[in-house]
């Protein structure tokens, strides 16, 4: 290494000798060459101490690494990065070659620190690489192709490519972090693609239902048309849900929808049956109005009033007597057409006897006797009765003509014509009266049935339930009936009684049956107070027994009143009385009640604020096996609970044992839910799973894929106060958000609102409509290139650098690139301040706590951040005057969340910018 130097020296030492010795003795020239040797052998021994000390160790390590980098299998990526450590290797050795050996140690430390450096890429280099052979490349599936995720699928795209960018950079930690991101957006796009193959095929049948629904439905159906006008709401709710991605919570708000269809079809179906009868019976009516017959006038009149009641039943949308009304109507008008045609085909008969030849004795004795034979028949009809005095009237003249034959044939004839006359009226007269008979039969058939058949009849306790009525209105049908016989122009008003009757009759049918319907449902609450009653808890539920007695009575008043409606609503209040009382005789005893019993009182009217009354009154020993039963009937999710003590961030699955344990803090929790509206907790698809871990508190946590709740505060008990609008964190405040004056909450009671709060947010994809609207949020999550641009372009350094840096952990070496446009002190100085910025931003850092550290993370108008590992956002830094908390500033989803559980509070200011967002979820 230093044999050069070695043979100078030596050289020089050869020289000096031969000038001393020479005849001249030139001591001077021997003495300058012994120091030019010397300074050469003192050259070659700084020489072989730099080599010792620096240069060794730089080249072994320098070549080491670059062995690694140029490895057949890592070349390809590590190329740019060896060929930099190359001509740091080159440079060294040639400034150390050329006896420079300042520039050669300088080239050596910094060739050391590029191996450091470089360590740490190769190591980012293999994780990257791992990472993405195993679970990015080549690994894309559904979520590129499905229709449900073309956004996910093009957002795949676009960091891949951002990835393969920086990892052609040697950005590992960028190309990293993004393959990450992408194996993430690819995962929940399958879960996604997943929900929606399950919810589409459904939504498909649930569309074909409601399209085959929609043109048969008009505002004249009734029910039928409100429950389709319903039905077209639930599914364009259930699309706004799948709008948000929410396939699964659309899937399950149509979980009823075709059962819910064939219901609305089957109103529908009453509607289309009157509406068939309807055309049918009043086609009918129609051409009995053509017929033009004296025969059937009073019956036409009476039809014409069935249709009016038909038309006023429907207009009611009671299409079942409605239908039935134009049913009978048609046959009835079909009646009246054989009527008529029987008096018309009868008249011509008769009229034939009226033909006698002239002068004719005999042939006249033959008319008239054809004539009392005629008489005779029409005598043996039921309805001669009420023609008795005309068809005395033509018999006489019959008597009269038979007299007079011989005498007066003229005269005998006319009598006998007169009397053919009296028959055709009379026949007339009679089909009148065969119509009426045929009503009033109508009426004692319908009477006879709810008097003896109708189901209430088979129950004794109401075997007499309207009968007085059913008898009076047949007696007075019957007194009606004897006036139209008594007098032919009384058969007007005794049709008219009569249609009045058949209706009365079938309203009283209807009456009936709500009185069954309403016995039915008494009969087993009835029972089942006096059970109670009677049973070893009475004491504990007094109060329910008695208010389910008071609505007992009420309904049993409201049915003797037939207000039936009235009467069914206080047994099912009852019902749900004796519900309470059986659940608290449950709770005394710390037995879990049946879901379903729980259920049944919140679907009551009032029923939320019943089962809150209830868990109200609990004795504070109350177990968690009952408090899991209530919370998770009353807020629609699964508890899922963990063994007592230990940390609150790790937690054990709680045993049976465990459940017996008194559950303060589930009461907390459910006292705090409690008064948020149903739509956020109980009807919320976002909040599925609600964890609650014992112990010490740590931090609670919100995931929007498995849509699960994790509460980790600890108890409640010792948990300490959450602090809102601190100077410090915030700085000062705008007017308008200056919290009202309230109570103060513990962080557990504050975080269980802010946690319902993200399950809100997703549920409606609030921060992702209106998150930037509202205050300047943006998500970059790994992909970092746009703050990485803004943060170097503020302090002009390299945005790769940037880049790798906002994605490695805090103090992390990594190379530096070479200067542009200055020197390389200015170089390094401007590295440290993009460091330093990001290192302030950083999520471990906690900025958003810290009002002048955030105020230090601000380029232009907007905060930089790193809302959770590298994950970075940013939002307008203004906003922060209108701030809640500094933890609001975290992420979108905090600063929602944050402003949630300060509305629900009480303590959010009336004039803050953005209460109105909350107060109109």
């Amino acid at each position: 290494m230093i044999d050069d130097e070695i043979n100078d020296a030596e050289q020089s030492v050869e020289d000096a000798a031969k000038a001393v010795k020479d005849l001249t003795l030139d001591f001077p020239s021997a003495v300058r060459t012994l120091a030019e040797g010397q300074a050469k052998a003192r050259l070659g021994l700084d020489a072989m101490a730099h080599f010792s000390t620096s240069i060794k160790d730089a080249r072994s390590k320098i070549e080491a690494q670059l062995a690694k980098f140029r490895a057949p299998n890592v070349a390809g990526h590590m190329a740019a990065v060896a060929d930099r450590l190359q001509a740091v290797l080159d440079q060294m050795n040639t400034a150390f070659d050329d006896r420079n050996l300042t520039e050669a140690g300088n080239h050596a430390r910094k060739g050391v620190e590029l191996v450091a450096a470089f360590e740490g890429t190769f190591k980012e280099y293999e994780q990257a690489e791992a990472f993405i052979k195993q679970y990015v490349r080549g690994k894309q599936g559904v979520e590129m192709t499905h229709a449900s995720t073309t956004e996910e699928a093009s957002e795949i795209t676009r960091l891949t490519a951002k990835m393969d960018e920086a990892h052609a950079k040697g950005n590992f930690g960028e190309s990293y972090h993004t393959a990450i991101q992408i194996y993430r957006l690819a995962y929940w796009a399958r879960k996604k693609a997943e929900s929606f193959d399950l919810y589409l095929p459904h939504k498909l049948a649930c569309e074909r239902k409601l399209d085959e629904l929609e043109p048969r439905s008009v505002p004249q159906a009734g029910p039928g048309y409100g429950a389709v006008k319903a039905l077209r709401t639930t599914l364009d709710g259930a699309a706004a849900k799948a709008d948000l991605d929410n396939y699964g919570g659309a899937k399950k708000a149509l979980d009823t929808f075709l059962a819910d269809c064939d219901a609305a079809g089957a109103e529908l179906d009453k509607y289309d049956r009157y509406a068939l009868q309807k055309t049918r019976a009043q086609e009918a009516l129609e051409r009995v109005r053509q017929i033009r017959s004296p025969a059937i006038e009073p019956l036409l009149a009476r039809l014409e009033g069935k249709d009016a009641n038909a038309q006023r039943k429907a207009a009611g949308f009671d299409f079942a007597i409605a239908t039935d009304l134009y049913t009978e109507l048609k046959d009835e008008c079909d009646t009246a057409k054989d009527s008529a045609k029987r008096v018309a085909d009868f008249a011509d008969v008769i009229t034939d006897i009226k033909v006698i030849a002239e002068d004719d004795p005999e042939d006249l004795m033959a008319a008239i006797s054809k004539a009392e034979k005629t008489l005779d028949d029409l005598s043996k009809e039921p309805s001669a009765m009420y023609v008795h005095e005309e068809i005395m009237q033509c018999h006489a003249r019959l008597d009269a003509a038979r007299a007079a034959a011989d005498e007066n044939f003229t005269s005998a004839r006319q009598d006998v014509e007169a009397a053919v006359d009296g028959c055709v009226q009379i026949t007339l007269l009679m089909a009148q009266y065969d119509q009426l008979n045929d009503s009033a039969a109508v009426a004692r058939t319908l009477a006879t049935s709810l008097q003896h058949s109708h189901p209430l009849r088979q129950k004794a306790e109401h075997a007499d339930f309207a009968q007085d009525d059913i008898s009076d209105r047949m007696a007075a049908l019957e007194v009606s009936m004897n006036a139209a016989r008594s007098a032919k122009s009384n058969r007007a008003q005794t049709q008219k009684d009569i249609e009045e009757t058949i209706t009365a009759l079938r309203d009283l049918r209807k009456v009936l049956d709500a009185h069954l319907a309403y016995g039915n449902e008494r009969e087993p609450v009835a029972a089942a107070l006096a059970d109670l009653e009677k049973g070893e808890h009475r004491h504990l539920i007094r109060e329910d027994l008695t208010l389910a007695h008071r609505a007992l009575d009420t309904a049993a008043t409201r049915a003797a009143d037939r207000n039936h409606s009235s009467a069914v609503k206080e047994v099912k209040a009852a019902r749900v009385q004796l519900d309470m009382a059986e659940v608290r005789i449950k709770l005394a005893a710390n037995t879990p009640p049946a879901p379903e019993d729980l259920k049944a009182i919140l679907e009551s009217p009032d029923g939320i604020d019943k089962l809150d009354g209830i868990i109200g009154k609990l004795e504070a020993s109350v177990q968690r096996k009952v408090m899991a039963v209530a919370f998770e009937t009353r807020f629609g999710c699964k508890l899922e609970l963990n063994k007592p003590g230990g940390t609150a961030k790790d937690g054990v699955a709680a045993d049976d044992a465990d459940m017996e344990l008194p559950a303060p803090n589930i009461r907390k929790f459910y006292e705090t839910m409690s008064k948020l509206p149903p739509s956020d907790t109980l009807e919320n698809d976002s909040m599925l799973t609600f964890m609650h871990f014992d112990g010490r508190s740590a931090a609670s946590s919100y995931n929007s894929g498995d849509k699960k709740i994790a509460m980790r505060e600890g108890d409640d008990k010792t948990s300490r106060i959450y602090s809102i609008a601190i100077e410090h964190e915030i700085g000062k405040l705008h007017d308008r958000a200056i919290p009202k004056p309230g109570e103060e909450r513990t962080a557990f009671s504050w975080n269980t609102l802010h946690e319902v709060g993200h399950a809100v947010d997703d549920k409606m994809g609030f921060m992702k409509k209106h998150g930037e609207r509202l205050a300047g949020w943006k998500v970059f999550g790994a992909d970092v290139s746009e703050p990485a641009g803004i943060i170097a372009g503020e302090y002009k350094f390299d945005p790769d650098y940037v880049a790798e840096y906002m994605l490695s952990s805090q103090g992390r070496n990594l190379p530096i690139p070479d200067p542009d446009g200055c020197d390389a002190e200015e170089w390094r100085r401007r590295m440290e301040e993009c460091r330093m910025f990001v290192d302030r931003a950083r999520a471990g850092n906690k900025p958003w706590s810290s009002a002048s550290i955030a105020a230090a993370c601000a380029i232009g108008k907007h905060t930089y951040v790193e809302s959770y590992d590298k994950s970075w956002a940013r939002y307008l830094t203004e906003q922060r005057q209108y701030a809640v908390s500094g933890y609001q500033f975290r992420a979108p989803g905090e600063w929602f969340s944050e402003l949630y559980a300060a509305f629900h509070s009480g303590r959010l200011n009336d004039n803050h910018p953005h209460k109105d967002e909350i107060l109109n979820l």
